[in-house]
């Protein structure tokens, strides 16, 4: 994130004053069944969700970040004969 006076000057030169480093995941799922998939949602609910990222990329250990996902997406995919669904979902996580 840069700060809000964060531009260029007028030789062209970017002068960014970066605030801070946030980490932002897209997820996708593997196919889920619907109770599978509710469970998820319920866990993405919250406000804010504590993540462990394992291994987290920057440090290559584990890491728990305080994160948000503010944007789930269904993708129905297998419509079995039995009448349940199979579906994935995919959503970001977003670090605080």
């Amino acid at each position: 994130m840069d700060a809000p006076d964060a531009g260029r000057d007028m030789s062209g030169l970017m002068h960014r004053g970066r605030v801070a480093v946030k980490e932002k995941m897209n997820i996708q799922t593997v196919q889920l069944t619907r109770a599978q998939s509710s469970e998820l949602q319920t866990l993405l609910y919250p406000e804010t969700i504590q993540v462990r990222v394992t291994p987290y990329p920057r440090t290559n250990a584990a890491h728990i970040m305080s994160m948000y996902s503010n944007n789930v997406k269904t993708t129905y995919v297998i419509h079995r004969e039995n009448g349940e669904d199979l579906q994935s979902l995919s959503f970001p996580l977003i670090e605080n």
